[in-house]
């Protein structure tokens, strides 16, 4: 964590993994039809939260789903950069192109591609024009 930073307690919430996520601790994920957590699988998904647990298909896992969580960073990102999700769960800095944007939240520490990083989860729709 970001020197200077208290982290602040996170909010889990139990879903069932609809997919194997033994690999993927901290990816951003979201619900799909059956109402169990996969990883998005398109740039700019909607998403609930972040994997704090390991889990098999049809297993229970946790999500946090409020306040602070690690996240894998799929690129460079800077402290303060706000965030969407690429293809793969991963979070990268919202593009400054025109277009709508859903921001995950915000970066308070930096890191590169495949990093871990601290994330302020803050839920939000940007518009670029």
């Amino acid at each position: 964590m970001a020197s200077g930073t208290t982290q602040i307690t996170s909010r889990n919430l139990s879903f069932i993994a609809g997919e194997d996520l033994t690999s993927k601790l901290y990816y951003a994920v979201t619900l799909n039809s059956d109402g169990k957590v996969v990883v998005p699988t398109a740039v700019n998904a909607n998403i609930i939260g972040f994997v704090q647990s390991k889990a098999l298909a049809n297993e229970a896992v946790l999500v946090t789903i409020g306040e602070t969580s690690k996240a894998v960073a799929g690129g460079n990102v800077a402290t303060g950069n706000l965030l969407i999700v690429n293809d793969s769960g991963k979070v990268i800095p919202c593009p400054t192109t025109p277009g709508t944007y859903n921001i995950i939240g915000v970066a308070l520490e930096q890191g590169d591609a495949n990093s871990v990083i601290e994330v302020l989860i803050r839920p939000m729709i940007k518009y670029v024009a």
